[in-house]
């Protein structure tokens, strides 16, 4: 079983790119009207954990109809669990590169202010 979650893992940091698209294709559709036009990291990142969700208990209910917890189920498992972590983080480093504040503590995608530029009297003038 150790194994079936270190081979998950490590196959889902091979997989990132292909869950993340996977996952933009469906945030795609629900954006008009139910999702931020521009999501912040956090926002995808709890995103990519509903999916997740869904996945999980998909798989769950297949490990209850089979009646025990194999090495593929257990594999399934975890294989999503890297691309969420890897969106997250390549997510906030855009935040915080695009000027976007990335903590918890302000709205989705609210904007770093920025003192107002003053002029200010050159030596020569």
């Amino acid at each position: 079983m150790v194994a079936a979650v270190v081979l998950g893992l490590i196959a889902g940091v091979f997989a990132t790119l292909l869950f993340i698209l996977v996952a933009a294709n469906i945030y795609e559709p629900l954006q008009p009207r139910l999702l931020p036009p521009n999501p912040s990291a956090e926002v995808f990142a709890l995103f990519m954990l509903a999916l997740y969700a869904f996945w999980f208990f998909a798989l769950w209910a297949i490990t209850r109809k089979v009646g025990q917890l194999n090495f593929v189920l257990l594999f399934l498992f975890v294989l999503p669990l890297p691309s969420i972590v890897v969106a997250y983080e390549w997510g906030k480093s855009l935040d915080e590169r695009w000027g976007h504040r990335s903590d918890l503590t302000t709205a989705p995608n609210a904007k770093v202010r920025v003192a107002r530029s003053v002029a200010v009297p050159f030596l020569a003038d």
